[in-house]
């Protein structure tokens, strides 16, 4: 079931966030990096964003299991007016189908809101860059992103909704 996510559900997230990052970016940013990116690091960050609204937020859960995490915003941009911020699948929940419903899913808030483009931001090469492409995804920007202290090369796949 997707479901907006609550304050209590703050930990498992948070530490479903950590062992994605590590494993997802371990061939991609340095070790001494990634070794921050703590349950804790995620909690603070999560915390955050849930207390302040920051970020519209829904999550995959199972019998009180969290899978997959969305999150996104409303942008008061010429090019893009929707975004997605965090798409996260715990590493043996993936290629079961539940990027693609979270991403289904916000892409249907978004056009409920009146949103008619969006964009996903990608670092280059992973291989999160073909989920994107095969669910209607197309390269519409590009730029660099610093993460630590080293710059990235970033996607940006933009997705009609109209």
């Amino acid at each position: 079931m997707i479901r907006k996510i609550i304050y209590d559900d703050i930990p498992q997230a948070a530490s479903m966030f950590s062992s994605v990052w590590k494993s997802t970016y371990k061939d991609v940013f340095d070790e001494s990096f990634l070794e921050k990116r703590t349950a804790d690091f995620f909690q603070n960050s999560l915390e955050k964003v849930i207390k302040e609204h920051l970020e519209t937020m829904y999550i995959y859960e199972e019998d009180q299991n969290i899978y997959g995490i969305i999150s996104g915003n409303i942008l008061h941009n010429k090019n893009y007016d929707c975004e997605i911020i965090r798409l996260y699948i715990s590493l043996d929940s993936q290629g079961k189908g539940i990027g693609t419903n979270l991403l289904n899913y916000m892409q249907e808030y978004y056009r409920s809101n009146g949103c008619k483009e969006m964009i996903i931001w990608a670092i280059k090469g992973l291989r999160n860059n073909d989920f994107y492409k095969k669910r209607g995804g197309r390269e519409v920007e590009n730029m660099e992103k610093t993460f630590g202290d080293k710059q990235y090369p970033m996607i940006g796949y933009g997705y009609n909704l109209a």
